[in-house]
């Protein structure tokens, strides 16, 4: 649900990035959703970011837990606050979102997969800790080396929107 904000957002003479993130950040705070419409009035659009969508990220990862598991075990956005590249996000994704959702799905490491599963993945988040042993638990499974190594890209995440 999409909140109306009553007048303008700023004042015209604010004119810095920063003033009009925290004018924005202080909205959300009061309501809890960025308004499209807020950013549509500073001439923010949807091309105007490149690289990772972090926001579409959580999302889709927390739409793709809540199916398996309640609300209160969803991956907070204080995870991705002050990722500022792709090394950083991978670094994340092997060091604390993934040993996260091991511990959340350690007897059921089917929906563990399912989960990170992006359609037609070559470099899965997860691999096997040796071929040809079964997968019992999600300890069965270890980050792939290939993320920590940063060789993961901009289409693997987005994979998981």
């Amino acid at each position: 649900m999409e909140c109306e904000i009553s007048g303008p957002l700023l004042p015209k003479s604010w004119a810095t990035q920063d003033e009009i993130y925290n004018q924005m950040a202080a909205q959300f705070n009061k309501t809890g959703v960025w308004s499209v419409r807020a950013f549509a009035e500073h001439g923010i659009n949807e091309e105007d970011f490149s690289g990772v969508r972090l926001d579409k990220l959580l999302k889709g990862l927390n739409q793709r837990i809540l199916k398996h598991l309640g609300a209160e075990n969803l991956i907070g956005h204080h995870f991705f606050i002050n990722i500022d590249s792709q090394q950083e996000l991978s670094l994340l994704f092997g060091k604390k979102i993934l040993p996260r959702l091991q511990i959340l799905f350690y007897n059921e490491p089917h929906y563990l997969q399912a989960i990170l599963k992006n359609e037609g993945e070559e470099l899965p988040f997860l691999i096997p800790v040796e071929e040809g042993i079964p997968i019992v638990n999600a300890w069965s499974l270890q980050v792939n080396p290939k993320l920590l190594a940063g060789d993961f890209t901009q289409k693997d995440f987005e994979g998981l929107y």
